[in-house]
């Protein structure tokens, strides 16, 4: 289906849309549609959708991020903070801000990648820790995924983080740069992206967080149970 008529999409976003199954394409497209005519059932219908990804995700954090921290501190609070904050940005405004919600989106996946690569590149750790999202992704993490449509639209998420990032419109009579409609699929793209990447490690990460469980709803993950990573990447743990 197409999921916008008009270019209110950058076509970054139209090809990892496009890498979805039928399912979870039809429920974005019931998200486009929703955020513009009925708020509410969209906030509604979208953390459910977030449920179902599993695992912890904005779903499972209040979505005002001044209150106390519902994983104070260490590995969990470093790993899924901008998420908290990427709910925030969903809900706490009249009109979320797409450009914010990629900013969000695109430091949860720096850090799942660094988190990753220091269990497998321990003497490099300072070194690591020092790179942006992209050249992690290009020098160390790129060869180690070896699911083609993968590769590919982590190099589109890229485009889109960096041009939220670093393009400002400032001319009301120029069509945002990053919509919203961009930021609810590369939100789910990142999603399962995370959860595919870190489901090695979520037994760990239970454990370090387990007195902050509960503070916060973790759903297990539908995908997680259907997808063999190996299938996908190359990294051994």
């Amino acid at each position: 289906m197409d999921i916008i008529k008009s270019n209110e999409i950058l076509k970054q976003s139209y090809r990892i849309y496009n890498n979805f199954d039928e399912d979870e394409k039809e429920k974005i497209f019931k998200l486009i549609n929703l955020v513009d005519y009925n708020y509410d059932e969209f906030i509604d219908f979208f953390w459910k959708f977030d449920a179902e990804i599993g695992e912890i995700g904005g779903y499972s954090f209040s979505p005002d991020p001044k209150g106390p921290a519902p994983i104070a501190k260490g590995v969990g609070r470093e790993l899924f903070r901008p998420l908290q904050y990427a709910r925030s940005e969903f809900e706490m405004h009249s009109y979320p801000n797409g450009r914010y919600i990629l900013d969000d989106l695109g430091l949860h996946l720096e850090i799942v990648m660094k988190f990753i690569l220091t269990k497998k590149i321990i003497n490099r750790l300072k070194k690591i820790n020092r790179k942006t999202l992209g050249t992690l992704y290009h020098s160390y993490f790129k060869s180690e995924i070896k699911d083609i449509d993968i590769n590919e639209n982590i190099k589109d998420f890229i485009t889109i983080y960096n041009r939220a990032k670093h393009t400002v419109n400032m001319d009301p009579n120029r069509e945002r740069n990053i919509s919203i409609y961009d930021g609810i699929i590369s939100y789910i793209f990142i999603r399962k992206l995370s959860n595919e990447l870190l489901g090695p490690f979520y037994s760990e990460i239970y454990d370090l967080i387990d007195k902050y469980r509960d503070r916060i709803i973790i759903s297990k993950s539908m995908y997680t149970k259907k997808i063999d990573s190996s299938k996908y990447f190359k990294l051994k743990y």
